[in-house]
């Protein structure tokens, strides 16, 4: 993850194994890219390809991903809640991001 004090337009590609279930993963490199202080772009989520623009929080230690429709021609991305519904993830201790209560 690319902390915003971190040099502008710095990138970080990321091997990701993404958990639906406990026993159930997608294994995708992830590419996040600083677009400026509160925000980055996400290439190729859950191994879907594409970009997602997320807001970053670092002081309350959260990534917030707006409701994405027609993902992929057939999928949409949010939270469980709602389709209208952000997707919420919390930034851990040790840099990992977890994400609950989100569907495509």
């Amino acid at each position: 993850f690319v902390a915003p004090d971190d040099a502008d337009d710095r990138t970080v590609t990321l091997d990701c194994t993404i958990y639906y279930s406990s026993t159930r993963y997608v294994e995708t490199t992830v590419t996040i890219t600083k677009i400026d202080d509160t925000h980055v772009n996400i290439y190729n989520f859950y191994g879907w390809g594409g970009n997602m623009t997320a807001s970053v929080n670092l002081n309350e230690d959260y990534i917030l991903i707006e409701p994405l429709t027609d993902r992929t021609g057939y999928y949409g991305f949010s939270a469980t809640s709602s389709e209208n519904d952000p997707v919420i993830g919390r930034i851990n201790d040790d840099g990992s991001i977890s994400f609950d209560n989100w569907t495509a």
